[in-house]
């Protein structure tokens, strides 16, 4: 199994702007090890026992709802939105 979090976050370069990234941590100790954390906002965490396959998920569905800004993982839209969307894959 590949436990762990997927997570929304607004990256301090982003802060002000409606512009996101999503990704998988197997360790949320890591969360704020990453340098792309620093100064960013944490906006939404969620547990899953298959980090990956969920992430898939979600990022299918943040294609069709939302802006695709830059690589597979940055999207633009309406925090309360994106964050709903993420509320719709809690167990």
């Amino acid at each position: 199994m590949n436990i762990g979090i997927i997570y929304l976050i607004q990256p301090g370069h982003l802060i002000g702007l409606n512009r996101y990234k999503i990704g998988v941590l197997k360790d949320p100790n890591e969360l704020f090890k990453k340098r792309y954390f620093k100064d960013a906002r944490i906006i939404y965490t969620l547990q899953s026992n298959n980090i990956y396959e969920t992430k898939k998920l979600i990022i299918y569905q943040l294609k069709r709802r939302f802006k695709l800004i830059s690589g597979y993982n940055y999207f633009e839209g309406n925090e309360i939105d994106l964050i709903h969307l993420f509320t719709e894959f809690e167990a």
